[in-house]
């Protein structure tokens, strides 16, 4: 996905835009899907705790932040690197080595 379609929109006459509205539509869906993930786990926290939906979701987040989230950005390198295409501008995730 990350590959093949920046290569097929590229072809098009507008792919820029259609492009990065694709891109954006993806980043909505990972998103909202993320939460609603996590949702089931604050709400049961919030159920049998009494935490109050706050609170559960700082105890939810925060340990998966810490434990996968921040060793796996710090042990990659640098966190971004901005490469410029003549047909497409893209944020991609450096390797161990740039």
């Amino acid at each position: 996905m990350f590959v093949t379609l920046p290569k097929v929109f590229a072809e098009m006459k507008i792919g820029n835009l259609i492009g990065a509205g694709f891109f954006i539509l993806v980043l909505f869906a990972a998103l909202t899907s993320s939460v609603s993930v996590m949702e089931a786990i604050v709400s049961g926290l919030d159920d049998r705790y009494h935490w109050g939906r706050k609170k559960a979701t700082v105890i939810c987040y925060m340990p998966w932040h810490w434990a996968f989230a921040a060793p796996w950005a710090l042990a990659s390198g640098p966190p971004l690197r901005f490469s410029v295409s003549p047909f497409w501008i893209s944020w991609t995730l450096c390797p161990t080595v740039c």
